[in-house]
């Protein structure tokens, strides 16, 4: 998905004023664009509504974090290099910034998760089809370099590696949890129960 400057301004204004701690709920219009440094007219350029701004910086966000991990597992080797990569990338963007997730918390849930759905069902399934393959090929290298059994099963694989960094992202990278532990020693849990999971 491929957003212009000013989308981007928009969603980031958003993000911004979560991370400020405003209401998402009850953010204006006019906060919005303050905080995109537009005026309110150029928001309904791009968007009909505040929720639907929402949904999109929801999945900007999410798309964006994507890319990000998935860049850094390209430029290593190894199976937990690769994991490491991932979940050091993943884990620093969301203790860095407000997540997608944590947007959505701070939202109450999903405005209009129905028309998003709509709205971005070819991109969500193209994502979604990149990720698996990206589980089931870590797997295979895995089992390749001796770590655990070569799998079987490909909906296995991919519960098991949304588990543990769904968990990950939620437990040790959230900006609202306290004394976390140090972000290479989540890490290496995250990789040690991937390892075990797998074998």
């Amino acid at each position: 998905m491929t957003y212009s400057e000013k989308e981007i301004a928009i969603f980031e204004g958003v993000r911004k004023l979560a991370l400020q701690g405003a209401d998402l709920r009850a953010l204006k219009a006019d906060d919005i664009a303050r905080a995109a440094g537009l005026g309110k007219g150029t928001l309904y350029n791009y968007f009909s509504s505040k929720e639907e701004i929402i949904s999109h910086t929801v999945l900007y966000d999410l798309f964006r974090q994507m890319d990000e991990v998935l860049a850094a597992v390209e430029g290593t080797q190894g199976f937990l290099n690769k994991c490491r990569a991932a979940l050091t990338r993943l884990g620093e963007v969301s203790r860095q910034s407000m997540g997608p997730f944590q947007l959505l918390l701070l939202y109450g849930g999903v405005p209009d998760w129905k028309g998003m759905a709509q709205a971005f069902s070819s991109e969500m399934q193209t994502r979604r089809a990149q990720v698996e393959e990206l589980a089931w090929q870590l797997a295979c290298l895995g089992a390749q370099e001796g770590l655990f059994p070569q799998p079987t099963d490909r909906t296995y694989v991919w519960r098991v590696f949304t588990s543990a960094t769904m968990g990950f992202q939620q437990l040790d990278c959230a900006p609202c949890m306290q004394g976390r532990q140090p972000l290479d020693e989540a890490v290496e849990e995250v990789c040690r129960l991937l390892v075990k999971s797998l074998s």
